[in-house]
């Protein structure tokens, strides 16, 4: 071959590798492919087939014809086609063996995965011809993995599929599904939690009155009989002077009266009478002094003063009972949950649950459920839910008013029940079934 022919078929080579770039869809693609090889590789017909489904049974791959050179349409049932179809599929030794539509000499170029390329003509393939036609099925090959990415991994059309295999591909599906959603795994849920005191000595207020003062900060030690709080007394001190007076008075006016020169049975109903007041005003001044006392609130127990801050509570007006502090005895603590309504789950006695503080997301600690409130109440958010109660494995990193999420895991159901539980229970509402 003279260097002017190389030249033009090298020209002929770009010019085609070029066309099968410019291709944006698979049509565009056979077109070039089965009326654009001829100039490189001479040859009477072209024929591009593509697998049609893989035989399970059989140990070859069907082919379906997809184009033929020098036509824009075919018939499938044309022998030529049936011939190539065969041919292509292993299940025909030699060509020429049906009408003799088939010419003598046939090159197969594999385009695997996408199938193959036929070139049929009357004389033999040279090797020179045969190496081109392996460079031209790459780039073809090349060229379609780009326009059927899917393809790539080698997937079945699945159009081309028997009515069959479609049938036991989506049995198969189904069944995987059931099974997987069969698969038991153990309910939970999530919810907002707090560490608490475990045993609190609640201090409230004995009387009513205002808070004049704290004696401890939040989160102080203290003992039993430490002042922790005390209430003004401005009333009790002004009531405790004007009856301290009239004891005053009511002890000088005995002691007038039994100094007096009035007759005997007078003076003695007299000073009667003052010892009776005398001993009132007594009482009365004994009931002040005391109720005084109790204005200031002293601990009962050693422990820790739990209580947010102290300008929450200094000028405040308090009524007999309202808790002010808690007493933290023996730094005893636990977790408290609250189980939204619309998330509660059955929580057995002793259900293990993880507690996640806001400020170590990455730390957990492991609990169990101690007991579950019978009725819902509203949470610091105003939402009805359920109070936990949780007992702590290891208290060592915890410290008291510390919040987070807790988990908590209730007992094992099937996979679907579990992802299905909200959406059904909506779905009943809404339909009243």
């Amino acid at each position: 071959m003279s260097e002017a022919a190389l030249v033009r078929r090298l020209g002929d080579f770009i010019n085609f590798e070029r066309l099968l770039r410019q291709s944006s869809t698979i049509e565009e693609l056979d077109r070039a492919v089965c009326n654009e090889l001829h100039k490189i590789i001479a040859c009477d017909t072209a024929i591009r087939l593509v697998p049609a489904y893989q035989s399970k049974l059989l140990s070859h791959q069907s082919m379906r014809v997809r184009s033929v050179s020098g036509v824009s349409s075919f018939d499938a049932d044309a022998p030529l086609i049936r011939w190539a179809e065969a041919y292509s599929s292993n299940e025909s030794e030699s060509p020429g063996t049906e009408s003799g539509q088939a010419p003598g000499e046939v090159l197969v170029l594999s385009l695997a995965p996408f199938g193959s390329l036929l070139l049929l003509r009357t004389h033999a393939f040279r090797d020179h011809e045969r190496h081109i036609g392996t460079e031209a099925a790459a780039a073809i090959s090349h060229a379609e993995r780009t326009l059927c990415p899917s393809t790539k991994n080698q997937k079945i059309n699945r159009a081309n599929r028997p009515a069959r295999t479609l049938w036991l591909v989506r049995a198969a599906w189904v069944l995987a599904l059931l099974a997987i959603a069969a698969i038991p795994v153990r309910q939970s849920v999530m919810a907002n939690a707090e560490v608490v005191a475990a045993r609190p000595a609640v201090v409230a207020a004995s009387m009513e009155g205002v808070v004049r003062s704290l004696a401890v900060r939040p989160n102080e030690r203290v003992t039993k009989g430490q002042l922790l709080v005390e209430l003004d007394d401005s009333d009790l001190q002004q009531r405790k002077a004007r009856l301290v007076a009239e004891l005053a008075l009511s002890k000088e006016q005995r002691r007038e009266a039994a100094q007096s020169t009035l007759e005997r049975d007078t003076r003695g109903t007299r000073l009667a009478e003052l010892d009776s007041r005398i001993a009132i005003q007594n009482l009365d001044l004994d009931f002040v002094e005391t109720r005084i006392e109790e204005l200031s609130i002293r601990a009962e127990a050693d422990g820790i003063a739990v209580y947010s801050r102290e300008a929450d509570w200094l000028g405040r007006a308090v009524r007999t009972g309202d808790r002010i502090m808690e007493i933290a005895v023996d730094a005893q603590r636990e977790f408290e949950a609250w189980v939204a309504v619309n998330d509660a789950i059955r929580l057995p006695d002793g259900s293990r649950t993880t507690f996640f503080p806001d400020a170590f997301p990455l730390d957990a600690t492991a609990g169990a459920v101690q007991s579950v409130s019978f009725f819902a109440t509203r949470d610091q958010d105003a939402q009805l839910a359920y109070r936990v109660v949780a007992s702590i494995d290891q208290q060592n990193n915890l410290r008291l008013g510390m919040k987070g999420a807790m988990r908590l895991y209730g007992q094992r159901v099937p996979l679907g029940y579990a992802f299905l539980r909200k959406p059904l229970a909506a779905t009943r509402r809404a339909i009243g079934l």
